[in-house]
């Protein structure tokens, strides 16, 4: 689609009610019947009741964040001074609500990273809050479902038109205007992010936080 029809449907994304985006059997996966023992909120299984999470499939170059529901009652995820369900997965990145808070945090599978990041996590990569709560998580992962596919197609449409300016240009031997071809997408880049900040403003606000980082990729 053009950027004209991308910009629209992202305005309709962002606006539009849950269950709108997350009701279809072919993409919607519910959690098991234990839910209902776990121990956070009512409104927050109720919100998973309805809606559940994502089918996405491994390996998804989307970055986008799939169903990966325990069946068990108790928390199947346990650290030092916490315990949570696990529900998700993003990547190697494993998605647990915590049992006492309800936030929903991520825990990476790999803590160590390459040299030429190291100094930007001199600990290693952490757990991470990434919503407050599972009604917010669950929000933003059926809107970003849906987003990143945009995001990604109208990127790859910059980056042939910036590819084409410079073949044109060196076909005629003139170096052709400056044009940044990337600016209608990292607008609509700019505009997701504002709308997740909206809903989730301490933690999507955080540059360094898994949401920022995410639509951060593709700008």
């Amino acid at each position: 689609m053009d950027h004209q029809e991308a910009s629209s449907e992202v305005e309709h994304i962002l606006s539009a009610d849950l269950g709108a985006l997350a009701n279809g059997e072919d993409w919607s996966v519910r959690p098991p019947v234990a839910l209902q023992s776990w121990k956070i909120s009512v409104r927050d299984k109720e919100v998973l009741s309805d809606h559940g999470l994502p089918s996405v499939p491994s390996g998804d170059r989307l970055m986008r964040v799939g169903a990966h529901f325990q069946h068990s009652s108790e928390p199947e995820f346990s650290a030092a001074d916490w315990r949570g369900y696990v529900i998700g997965r993003c990547g190697e990145v494993t998605i647990v609500v915590n049992e006492g808070s309800g936030s929903v945090i991520a825990v990476p599978e790999v803590r160590e990273i390459g040299p030429a990041l190291a100094h930007l996590h001199p600990g290693g990569v952490q757990d991470e809050t990434i919503n407050s709560r599972v009604v917010s998580f669950v929000d933003l992962c059926w809107r970003w479902y849906w987003l990143a596919p945009i995001l990604v197609d109208q990127r790859d449409r910059a980056d042939r038109a910036e590819m084409e300016a410079r073949e044109a240009a060196g076909k005629s031997g003139n170096r052709g205007a400056d044009v940044d071809f990337h600016v209608p997408y990292r607008e609509l880049c700019s505009k997701v992010r504002a709308s997740f900040c909206g809903k989730e403003q301490l933690m999507v606000g955080n540059l360094d936080s898994m949401w920022s980082i995410m639509i951060d990729g593709f700008e």
